[in-house]
């Protein structure tokens, strides 16, 4: 639950908390409103579950009466003077966790003296009060609004326009990284057979396959062309990139071909460039499996 908690003694002004909690609920909901302890069922630790629907609001209207700080229990003791008072339990709560406190004095009534108070509602003087007549009861009512409206509800709307910002910007960053993770170079090893199928510009595709050693970023091993075969010169591993050259005298002919390799290396597969004697080629090569 989240809202307005009112605290407010039966026997001194239950009048008055019944018609606010009829204005607030039909300004702001009944959902954000919290009136009394009815909730509350047998064998339940009320001092607990009173905190834990404070802790749980964004403010509390302590509404104080004329008879507030003098009611009277049922043993003939001061209420206030029971740590097992509810209002008491209520004000300390929001207090301790920080919460927006409102006193709202009732047809007069003046804040209590600090040392009229336990000491955990000691700071309640602190904290800035309106009164609440009825008389003007409308007026009261409406600057009260005016309140929470300023501080409690849109400063809670703009926290939660912030969040869901910050929750936007991070899944927008979640998903750049994941994206990057996913495009970023990701290999153990290049160790192994790898196999691609260049088709050249007027030429039938035809298969080549790779043998490749690493080791310290220097590139090692052979590539089988369908004319003959290749050892690897000037192998290079560097950045998430591989490059290298071949040379080797193709069947049936006299001179040699080189042949220059550069590839960007994407989890299993290679897309590489290779230059050679008709052109440039683009194809992939992909890892074989063992």
């Amino acid at each position: 639950m989240s809202g307005v908690f009112i605290s407010y003694r039966r026997d001194d002004c239950a009048g008055h908390a019944g018609r606010l909690y009829d204005r607030l609920s039909a300004r702001f909901g009944k959902d954000q409103i919290f009136l009394d302890t009815d909730a509350i069922h047998l064998g339940d630790d009320f001092a607990r579950v009173i905190r834990g629907r404070i802790s749980s609001c964004d403010a509390l209207i302590a509404l104080i009466g004329p008879g507030w700080k003098s009611s009277i229990d049922g043993k003939g003791g001061n209420r206030l003077d029971d740590p097992n008072d509810f209002v008491r339990i209520e004000i300390g709560a929001a207090l301790e966790q920080g919460a927006r406190v409102i006193p709202v004095l009732i047809e007069g009534t003046t804040l209590p003296q600090a040392e009229e108070l336990p000491p955990e509602l000691s700071r309640l003087i602190q904290h800035q009060a309106l009164e609440l007549n009825h008389a003007e009861f409308d007026h009261d009512v409406a600057w009260l609004i005016q309140v929470l409206e300023k501080e409690v509800f849109k400063r809670r709307t703009k926290t939660s326009r912030i969040v869901k910002l910050l929750m936007a910007l991070l899944l927008a960053v979640a998903a750049t990284t994941g994206l990057w993770w996913y495009q970023k170079p990701h290999f153990e090893t290049l160790d192994g057979r790898w196999r691609g199928q260049p088709h050249p510009s007027g030429q039938v595709p035809y298969s080549i396959s790779f043998r490749f050693e690493s080791a310290g970023g220097k590139l090692l091993g052979t590539v089988s062309y369908p004319t003959g075969d290749g050892r690897i010169e000037n192998g290079e591993v560097k950045d998430g990139k591989v490059y290298f050259v071949t040379r080797h005298v193709p069947q049936f002919m006299d001179a040699e071909a080189e042949i220059r390799f550069e590839g960007t290396i994407r989890h299993d597969i290679i897309e590489f460039i290779m230059q050679h004697q008709g052109g440039t080629t683009r194809f992939t090569a992909a890892r074989e499996s063992n």
